[in-house]
């Protein structure tokens, strides 16, 4: 994708949510992808990158540690949430109703600003801990927002929230349960209720890539540490519909994983914005990474 894409200038639709749905759309429409291999045969960045997603997560290689604060804005109960299955996993998709979240500890000095964009779901896990997978794991995907793209590069634009889940007992999920997957049909769920109860817990953090074409390393990885119990009936509700659509671990290189101590921020009227000026190329890529998107 370069500067201009079928004619639209990018950063003129930096993060607006409908033009990047539809840029998302036409590279849908110019690039197929399958995870067959598992996504070995991949290739372009997916293949060469250095920053490549995911990982495996081992506290015996997880010696830094890093402060996150999370204050949750998502517009609780998002209504009429439905999702559907769009050839590689279940997903729904947020324009600009999802609500967001402000981050701070993850930029030096920086809160930023980022907006639900999707959920979906891996069977089973990408991520792994201690080499040991999960049966799922879900995505929770948000978008730098647009006022706050100039204050940091185009390898910090996306953040995503990794959680696990493990049928290994009885025990359902209330959150999937709420999500209305056996039927895919429209249901209201309480996402900051479910969030806030694995906040305040460790999780693994670590800059990374998105884990399909076009892979780009722009993904700020908060992967929880806290796996979530689920039961085989929800299993299946993605693995009749969905299985092994995972990615294979990918090399570590010389990145950093960081122990991180993640916390609600309680005094969101508190936080301080520090701005930091990028040129108008790093805005370009960033618009560049929200593209890429679609295929999730």
């Amino acid at each position: 994708i370069n500067a201009e894409y079928m004619g639209i200038p990018i950063p003129q639709i930096l993060f607006d949510m409908a033009s990047v749905s539809l840029l998302f759309f036409l590279f849908a429409l110019t690039f197929a992808w399958h995870y067959h291999h598992l996504g070995n045969d991949w290739t372009g960045i997916c293949e060469d990158g250095k920053k490549q997603s995911p990982i495996n997560l081992d506290p015996s290689i997880a010696s830094a540690k890093k402060k996150i604060l999370i204050d949750f804005q998502y517009k609780d109960p998002l209504k009429n949430v439905q999702f559907k299955d769009n050839g590689h996993y279940l997903i729904t998709q947020f324009n600009s109703d999802g609500g967001h979240v402000h981050v701070s500890g993850l930029v030096p000095g920086v809160t930023l600003k980022f907006n639900l964009f999707n959920i979906h779901f891996h069977t089973p896990s990408e991520h792994t801990f201690g080499k040991q997978q999960h049966s799922i794991e879900g995505h929770f995907v948000h978008l730098i927002d647009k006022a706050d793209a100039h204050k940091v590069s185009k390898k910090r634009g996306i953040l995503v929230f990794g959680v696990m889940f493990d049928a290994t007992e009885a025990k359902e999920s209330p959150f999937l349960e709420s999500l209305g997957l056996a039927k895919l049909k429209p249901m209201n769920i309480y996402l900051t209720r479910f969030l806030k109860k694995i906040v305040g817990r460790e999780a693994y953090y670590y800059e990374g890539s998105l884990t399909t074409p076009h892979c780009n390393e722009a993904v700020n990885w908060v992967v929880f540490k806290k796996v979530q119990p689920t039961n085989a009936k929800q299993l299946k509700y993605f693995t009749k519909r969905r299985n092994n659509n995972y990615r294979a671990i990918q090399r570590l290189n010389e990145r950093v994983i960081y122990n991180a101590k993640v916390n609600q921020c309680l005094q969101p009227q508190a936080v301080s914005y520090t701005h930091l000026t990028l040129p108008t190329s790093d805005l370009v890529q960033i618009s560049e990474v929200a593209g890429s998107l679609k295929k999730k």
